[in-house]
């Protein structure tokens, strides 16, 4: 029971690490004027940043992937990579279709 309690406190901890950085991120985003986000990725984190996005009364241009990258060559704006694991290979693919590296941000 100890273990099952420690894994469910730090999943849960992990969360709001997670939910605090993105929150953050789209705070100074918004400070810096943005007013349009796409994300790059699927899964979890795409869905909290999807949500966030929508508390923060910046336009959501939708989220995107290795399958749907193309649709990204004509946006101008800010890319979020809606991943926890660095990964150079999404930077360099959007990089490929056209984006400035100052317009992908990456979650740390």
């Amino acid at each position: 029971i100890y273990l099952g309690c420690a894994y469910i406190r730090r999943i849960w901890s992990n969360n709001l690490y997670v939910l605090r950085n993105c929150d953050r991120i789209l705070d100074e985003l918004k400070r810096d004027g943005v007013d349009r986000i796409a994300l790059y990725g699927r899964g979890r984190l795409a869905c909290i940043l999807k949500t966030l996005i929508e508390t923060k009364s910046i336009r959501f241009y939708g989220i995107y992937d290795s399958d749907s990258e193309e649709k990204l060559q004509s946006y101008k704006g800010k890319v979020i990579i809606a991943s926890l694991v660095d990964s150079p290979e999404d930077v360099r693919a959007l990089r490929q279709i056209g984006l400035r590296s100052e317009d992908i941000i990456r979650i740390h």
